[in-house]
């Protein structure tokens, strides 16, 4: 009889399973079971390590994340008796049976070096290392005199409709720093439903730079109430326009749109590649914090 196995956790054993997820914590399971049950993670399919006691040694799950893309949640391996069994149950979990997601995405601290290497065993690759940053929302912008420069205008994203975001968003990935690997591997509607579903969207936190008529450039704000914050959770401008200082002026609409979104800060994750990006955000008083390791796998 094997000294472990790998089996799709059933619905009675998911608060155990949580707990183990968790890295026993039982106050912390309860709130994430919580927000199951209420539908605001949206758990798919979760699988567990069993040792032949039939206890759970570790856990990977996959939860729907906004724009046709799953993300992987596993526990601690440093707590598991089995570790090296759990890149069985980040495969099943990566593969669990959800046709219309077409990524899977995994994030760690840096210092977690066993989760990464098991994500990695089970057909992960790593993404970037992704910088978050912050700043307080006070004081106040001053509106940037590039604003007023002949034949450029701010106007609200959301005017752009649906098929012109996408357009302006695929513009704008051209050539990007940020997180090369992405591109081409997702659809821009569910880039742009990704962008919605982070967060608490509100339209008027979006906004789009138009140059003589033509969208350039996109700034978009949502904010995160459990965090207390507002996230930047895009911010783009199609090449030909980068190096005016238009991105200059699209974060600091950014900021002084966030200004009234009743949080203090406003923060963003930048990939630690994207120097032009981090000297923007430290010029405008963005402070970096901690790091976290990106994966990805196609499904």
């Amino acid at each position: 009889m094997p000294d472990t196995q790998v089996t799709q956790v059933a619905p009675d054993r998911l608060p155990e399973a949580i707990r183990v997820l968790v890295g026993g914590d039982s106050t912390a399971a309860r709130a994430v079971l919580s927000r199951i049950e209420a539908g605001r993670i949206r758990l798919i399919d979760a699988w567990a390590v069993q040792d032949h006691a039939g206890r759970i040694d570790s856990v990977a799950a996959a939860v729907q994340n906004p724009g046709r893309t799953l993300g992987l949640v596993i526990s601690p391996l440093a707590l598991a008796r089995h570790p090296r069994d759990a890149a069985a149950a980040v495969a099943a979990a990566a593969g669990t049976d959800r046709g219309d997601a077409d990524l899977i995405q995994a994030m760690f601290d840096p210092g977690r070096r066993a989760e990464i290497a098991c994500v990695r065993e089970a057909g992960f690759e790593a993404l970037a290392t992704l910088r978050f940053m912050d700043r307080p929302l006070e004081p106040s912008v001053p509106a940037s005199a590039s604003e007023f420069a002949a034949g450029h205008e701010l106007v609200p994203a959301e005017s752009l409709g649906r098929e012109g975001l996408c357009r302006l968003l695929g513009r704008t990935y051209l050539e990007t720093l940020d997180c090369p690997k992405l591109a081409g591997r997702r659809r821009l509607e569910d880039v742009l439903d990704g962008h919605r579903g982070t967060g608490r969207f509100d339209p008027n936190l979006w906004t789009a730079l138009c140059v003589a008529g033509d969208p350039v450039g996109l700034a978009m704000v949502n904010a995160n109430p459990e965090a207390e914050c507002l996230e930047l959770v895009y911010l783009g401008l199609a090449p030909e326009f980068r190096g005016r200082g238009l991105g200059s002026l699209l974060l600091e609409t950014a900021i002084r749109n966030a200004q009234h979104g009743g949080l203090p800060r406003l923060s963003l994750a930048v990939d630690e590649q994207n120097r032009p990006a981090i000297r923007l955000y430290r010029r405008h008083g963005f402070v970096p914090g901690t790091a976290r390791i990106a994966l990805i796998r196609s499904r």
